[in-house]
């Protein structure tokens, strides 16, 4: 990625077949609704192209000499693309290329997705049979480009594909929608293409789509179309599926799951809905059930409230029940480590994970953690408990985790349950003083 850096020149013209610069600055210069379409159909392209990356500035003066339009012209096409959300504007600061957050990638994936299986459905209600004859002719070309190892121009048949699909269905309201929505997520799709292989794992998606258009399955097609979309997922379910097993050390088979509060047990839901569909559409998961996690700018939590109650109240501190619950905290960094280790890995059509640190420590041992981090001594904090042996409802005293399956891929966590509390609480404090929590 280049980072945030200003437009060069060049990009607009390659990825729009501008001119040179040289001939743009001594061309007519378009006002109005001219320059207004010029302006925004030469940057629409060069952002569609991914020639500029994300966050990158767009200087109104530059932009406008090298296409050979008013400043105002450009303006208003910025305003356009604005509204496209494949510009965003900053007060003060100007324009520059919108950046997609992954919560808003995955919201439009979704979106694309139903559009894309209706466009799916239609395609093979209408397709005609020198259409299907494009399809398979498609079809082919993909294949022969996954087995010459050419990732590009796969990317480019990928493209050329949904596009005929799109054409074939006559649904030019949800075409329009579509290409609104993949121009935001142009990046992200690139960079999904050349992973390393993807088009492997597609081609057999891909080549479901033109079999069940060409066939004249409406039906199939939708479905097929929209395992596209989404692959794999991955799914951050919990320890709480478990319920209270006491020290009993839980694998990922281990059954049956009698969960104990509701947030269990809608983590064990999403689990069954995951694998069933799995199972009935095609698509592969894995799902991780996690320890604790802990990490800078966590927001709740043992550990967050002991250093922030210390610092609203350095003289005591409020533990619920009777601080001998045991657990395992396992840091962030680790956990986004095994998760792409499975992905990479996996190659089952579901499968479970639990990760965790693999040993355990006491709320009482993150209490004197809290102290040590805040600068105080047992001597001058009154340790207050509320009883019992649990901090709440449907809270789980002890939890242990069984984590072979995931080391076995070769994974394993960097520190310790100690280590992550005390980083993590370190960064919290940092975090309070400057105002941020």
């Amino acid at each position: 990625m280049r980072g945030r850096e200003e437009v060069a020149p060049a990009q607009v013209g390659r990825a729009a077949g501008a001119p040179s610069a040289e001939k743009s600055l001594v061309g007519t210069t378009l006002a109005g609704a001219a320059g207004r379409q010029q302006a925004g159909e030469r940057l629409r392209q060069a952002i569609l192209a991914g020639e500029m990356s994300h966050g990158q500035r767009l200087i109104e003066a530059e932009l406008a000499e090298l296409i050979g339009v008013t400043r105002a012209s450009l303006r208003a096409a910025l305003f356009d693309l604005t509204a496209e959300g494949l510009v965003e504007r900053i007060p003060n600061r100007g324009a520059r290329v919108r950046t997609v957050t992954l919560d808003e990638a995955v919201a439009i994936t979704e979106c694309r997705m139903v559009l894309e299986g209706l466009c799916a459905a239609k395609a093979a209600e209408r397709v005609t049979r020198s259409q299907a004859s494009r399809l398979d002719q498609l079809g082919e070309q993909m294949q022969r480009s996954v087995a010459d190892g050419e990732p590009l121009k796969y990317s480019a048949l990928n493209h050329e594909l949904h596009r005929l699909v799109r054409e074939i269905s006559g649904q030019s309201a949800a075409a329009r929608l579509i290409e609104r929505l993949n121009g935001q997520l142009v990046r992200h799709q690139f960079q999904l293409s050349l992973r390393p292989g993807r088009p492997q794992a597609s081609l057999g998606e891909h080549t479901a789509i033109i079999t069940a258009i060409t066939g004249r399955q409406p039906g199939e097609a939708e479905q097929a179309m929209r395992r596209s979309g989404v692959p794999r997922l991955l799914y951050a379910s919990g320890s709480g599926v478990y319920g209270d097993l006491g020290e009993l050390e839980a694998t990922e088979d281990l059954g049956p799951l009698i969960p104990v509060s509701t947030y269990g047990a809608s983590k064990l839901a999403g689990e069954a809905l995951i694998a069933s569909y799995c199972a009935m559409f095609g698509i592969t998961a894995c799902a991780f059930r996690f320890g604790n996690v802990v990490g800078r700018r966590q927001t709740h939590g043992v550990g967050f409230d002991f250093v922030r109650r210390l610092r609203q109240q350095p003289d005591r501190l409020r533990i619920l029940g009777d601080g001998r619950q045991s657990k395992s905290y396992i840091y962030v960094e680790d956990v986004v480590e095994a998760v792409l280790m499975a992905h990479q890995k996996t190659s089952k059509s579901f499968e479970v994970y639990n990760v965790a640190t693999g040993d355990y420590i006491t709320v009482n041992e993150i209490a004197r953690l809290a102290l040590e981090v805040s600068g105080l001594s047992d001597e001058e904090v009154q340790l207050e408990y509320t009883g019992g042996d649990r901090g709440w409802k449907g809270d789980v005293p002890v939890v242990r985790l069984n984590t072979d399956r995931i080391r076995g891929l070769g994974w394993n966590c960097r520190r310790t349950s100690q280590q992550a509390l005390c980083v993590s609480m370190h960064s919290m404090l940092e975090d309070t003083r400057a105002g941020r929590l």
